[in-house]
């Protein structure tokens, strides 16, 4: 196949501050490399060189006073391997297209398609993409290979390219370009979208292949990924929210789906279990989590709110709501939303991350079976792609998301272009600080069951624990002696606690999270297994880290994963700063009996739940889910939350 791989700016003086991590870009650069390399596909790097005595630098660079990659320094090596027949091309400006030598060894090799990746995406990646589709090739960015030290600017960017027929690919997606023999697996029962009354297969769609958090090589389903459905099920919610609005029984047409939906939860218990791997216990309580939300929202007042004798505030829904949850709570996450979002006389289109397809698929069943009119709500599958598609979409008004920051980068700046509304929990990095009157065996066993319960895989997980210098030693060992007692095995034993992570490349980037920090670990211990037995999935070891660096990566990262990270408080001021030192700001936690520290914890900490004498999980579901800095944007979930999102005040005078 006339095919080539174009890296641009692997350079060590660009990846410093990149997001994701330089680390992380590293990785995945070489596994895209040596998949070209194994298919004897053309590689080409490019860098960007300067050489001192010239000084042809970029004018931006001579105004700051800015010396980078100067030709003999350590910052002009590339961070990547290159291997002898490989070409290697030197540029001074933005586009690997400012050297002539890229066009010439394109055409001499007549390459017809170009994959990128390399940094920076909002600036060299884009510049290169773009001269290339002037030049008429079929272009390719490497979605998990490019990173950039602007995340906002980089998503702005990649919806730019998207929208000029440049596809951002990931890495199955590219192997599957390199064989277009393996390029459809067809699984019969997988739906690409549910519009209306139709429920629409496509065979002949690009896929994401799921398989199994137990058995990796086990593919469980493939997620067609939707394309011109997305515009079908839009058009049909628009012009279905009129009526759906006007319906003053909507609560009624809820409570039957909701009691169709309690018939269910063993089947959806099951699928979870199956599907993302979460422990049956931790799956049936999410089931029963997702009827209280339901319940709760369906307490909530719709009514109009008198101002005075001669005005009133009415609540008008936002129109067509898109809804993009994620893999972790597949059930409780989206009927959190849905049902709010339909109460307050919104349509809506859903779009469940991939890996959660199937358990979407048999949600939407239950829900045709209901009385909820077919066109109120649709389902739109896929992956990155069609979310994006569907946030860009003309006739969505709002959108609300829960991911990575990552994702919520993404969406901030799609809905900023639109200036439509936007709710966004994007995740936490949650402390619990442990005081000097707590530190018990009961309290050790709590906090173990909030860090690893499902495998650390969900947002309000705990991430860290603060403790006192003096109680350190004793408490880590408390700690160590309660997480060597949790149930760590397969899904569907009724006793785990601890199952697999969601895929092994989810299992990969804690590992190399891990293995970046060493040099900064004070030390590491692991639960005791026979890790042999479940190498086939997802597996990850209970792992506690004590780390006295509060600026490691892995204190600073959102790890999603049964990783504990344990640092060590000199003074209670000290404790504080350590649970604040976060960009993120979900849930924190405090263990202490003192009336005075708990009234401080509660001034300080800047986090959107607060805890005290509880862990950082098992929120209420009549509050609002709420999260600061980083972990969230617009309005909370849940609670006075749903009506503040799901709805647009109006005065009225009369």
């Amino acid at each position: 196949m006339s095919i080539a791989l174009c890296v641009v700016d692997m350079q060590h003086d660009f990846l410093p501050q990149t997001f994701p991590h330089k680390q992380q870009i590293v990785d995945a650069v070489e596994d895209l490399l040596q998949l070209f390399r194994k298919t004897s596909q053309l590689v080409i790097h490019v860098r960007t060189s300067v050489e001192k005595e010239k000084d042809k630098r970029m004018p931006h660079w001579k105004q700051q006073n800015k010396w980078m990659c100067v030709m003999g320094s350590p910052g002009h090596e590339f961070a990547v391997s290159t291997k002898s027949q490989e070409v290697v091309i030197d540029k001074t400006f933005f586009s690997a297209f400012g050297a002539p030598a890229l066009q010439q060894t394109l055409t001499s090799n007549n390459i017809k398609t170009l994959v990128i990746a390399g940094v920076h995406t909002h600036s060299c990646i884009r510049a290169t993409a773009m001269d290339a589709y002037q030049y008429g090739y079929q272009v390719y960015i490497a979605q998990e290979a490019v990173a950039s030290y602007d995340p906002i600017h980089a998503a702005i960017s990649q919806q730019y390219l998207s929208d000029r027929s440049i596809n951002f690919s990931n890495h199955t997606q590219i192997q599957q370009l390199l064989d277009p023999t393996a390029s459809t697996v067809v699984v019969e029962n997988t739906a690409v979208a549910y519009v209306g009354k139709d429920i629409i297969k496509a065979n002949n769609h690009p896929q994401y292949l799921h398989y199994s958090p137990t058995q990796s090589d086990m593919l469980l389903y493939a997620v067609p990924i939707a394309t011109k459905e997305v515009s079908l099920a839009t058009q049909q919610c628009k012009m279905a929210q009129s009526s759906w609005r006007k319906t003053h029984n909507r609560g009624a047409i809820l409570q039957n789906f909701i009691d169709l939906f309690v018939q269910e939860i063993d089947v959806l218990t099951q699928m979870m279990v199956e599907d993302i791997g979460k422990p049956f216990v931790s799956a049936q309580v999410e089931a029963q989590r997702s009827v209280d939300l339901m319940a709760a929202t369906l307490k909530m007042y719709i009514q109009d709110k008198p101002c005075s004798d001669c005005s009133k505030i009415r609540y008008c829904p936002l129109g067509t709501v898109a809804i993009i949850t994620p893999w972790n709570n597949p059930v409780g996450i989206p009927l959190g939303k849905i049902i709010p979002a339909l109460y307050y006389g919104n349509t809506v289109v859903w779009k469940p991350a991939p890996q959660g397809t199937r358990i979407a698929c048999y949600i939407m069943d239950i829900l045709r079976k209901s009385m909820v009119p077919d066109s109120v709500i649709n389902l739109v599958n896929g992956d990155h792609t069609t979310s994006c598609k569907l946030m860009s979409d003309v006739n969505i008004d709002a959108v609300t998301i829960s991911g990575s920051i990552a994702t919520g980068n993404m969406a901030r700046s799609l809905c900023a272009l639109r200036g439509i509304p936007l709710q966004a929990e994007l995740g936490g990095n949650n402390a619990t600080i442990v005081w000097r009157d707590s530190c018990t065996e009961e309290i050790a066993k709590e906090i173990v069951g909030a860090a690893f319960d499902f495998a650390g895989q969900r947002c309000t997980a705990t991430s860290r624990v603060i403790i006192h210098e003096d109680d350190y030693q004793q408490f880590c060992q408390l700690l160590k002696v309660q997480t060597q007692k949790l149930h760590f095995g397969s899904p569907h034993d009724k006793t785990t606690q601890v199952g697999p992570m969601i895929s092994k490349k989810a299992q990969n980037t804690i590992r190399c999270v891990i293995e970046r920090s060493m040099d900064k670990i004070d030390e590491i211990w692991q639960f005791s297994c026979d890790l042999e037995k479940m190498k086939a999935g997802a597996y990850f070891p209970p792992t506690i880290v004590m780390c006295s660096d509060p600026q490691c990566e892995i204190v600073q990262h959102e790890n999603f994963a049964p990783v504990l990270v344990i640092q060590k408080a000199q003074n209670w001021q000290n404790a504080l700063g350590l649970c604040n030192n976060v960009s993120q700001g979900l849930s924190a936690a405090l263990f202490s009996r003192c009336n005075v520290l708990q009234q401080e914890f509660l001034d300080v900490v800047e986090v959107g739940m607060l805890k005290i004498n509880a862990t950082t999980t098992k929120m209420e579901c009549h509050t609002p889910f709420a999260g600061w800095k980083s972990s969230a944007f617009g309005p909370p979930e849940h609670g006075e939350g749903n009506r503040e999102f799901y709805t647009k005040r109006q005065s009225i005078y009369f």
